[in-house]
């Protein structure tokens, strides 16, 4: 951010070190738009017209135009008027904005600004911590490392949905020592139907086979955990390493920003105090309608 604002507040016709306080400038713009107001309300309610009232069997009551030939003038006066107060009041704000701008300025102008615009020193750089390259690190395992997880994690997953409850097996394991030897009878009369359930395969085959099964997702799920674990190790280690590095390159800034920041106080004060003091200087030719005013 750099200082044209505040050079601008600095050169600006509007301000001087001779003329009003912000709180004077208020105060006179607040009674110009009264003055003005009351003017205005004035020749709002001009009417050329003369209103004759007649009643049957009564006589015509007339009411007034508060108007007549010499009106110009005076409306003329007054609009002179006016535009002069709207001037002088436009102008009384735009000094009090340009001076609570500048100030709002010089407040949000920060310590690394400073360092740039105002010292003139090469611009402090903020680190910030660096981003993990997590597919980089699965990648640093080797080909055949890589190869093998996809391999374990396909062999699990290939296992476990036919072990698993609601897998295949699973649910004809689960039916087989559910329904072996027993008759079920459907349908009615003529109709009826037993179905009587006989072993296929010897039950201590199918356990056998099924606890085989299920060691061996178990062994391939161990060994891919395992993978997956050296992976994270990594992880935290290449994170760990990023951390110490980022607090040290952050103790680095905050040192060199401390090395600045009694001189970058002294300028805000400086250049708050320098602003605070300035004037809204009334031109001269609002001289005649500010003596007005004032004295109204």
């Amino acid at each position: 951010m750099d200082l044209t604002q505040l050079e601008l507040c600095k050169k600006s016709p509007l301000l001087g070190t001779d003329g009003l306080t912000s709180t004077s400038a208020n105060f006179l713009a607040n009674k110009a738009k009264e003055m003005y107001d009351s003017m205005e309300r004035e020749v709002k309610s001009i009417t050329f017209l003369h209103k004759d009232y007649k009643v049957i069997d009564k006589e015509t009551v007339r009411v007034d135009a508060n108007a007549d030939e010499k009106i110009f003038e005076l409306i003329k006066g007054n609009l002179n008027k006016i535009g002069k107060l709207k001037a002088f009041i436009a102008w009384l704000r735009e000094g009090i904005k340009l001076k609570d701008e500048t100030m709002q300025f010089i407040n949000g102008y920060s310590l690394t600004d400073y360092i740039k615009n105002v010292a003139n020193i090469q611009p402090i750089q903020q680190p910030y911590p660096e981003s993990i390259d997590e597919d980089a690190i699965r990648k640093e395992l080797g080909y055949e490392k890589l190869q093998r997880s996809l391999e374990l994690e396909a062999m699990a997953a290939s296992i476990g949905q036919y072990i698993h409850k609601n897998g295949s097996i699973s649910r004809a394991r689960q039916e087989f020592n559910d329904m072996l030897n027993k008759t079920v009878v459907t349908g009615q009369g003529t109709e009826t139907t037993f179905i009587t359930y006989r072993a296929a395969v010897d039950s201590e085959v199918i356990e056998k086979n099924y606890m085989e099964l299920q060691e061996l997702q178990r062994k391939y799920q161990a060994e891919l955990n395992g993978i997956h674990h050296e992976i994270e190790l990594k992880i935290l280690d290449a994170k760990r390493e990023i951390s110490l590095k980022y607090q040290e390159a952050y103790r680095e800034y905050s040192k060199q920003l401390n090395e600045h920041q009694q001189a970058y106080k002294d300028w805000v004060r400086e250049q708050s105090k320098t602003i605070s003091e300035l004037k809204i200087v009334i031109p001269e030719s609002l001289k005649e309608i500010y003596g007005i005013v004032k004295d109204a």
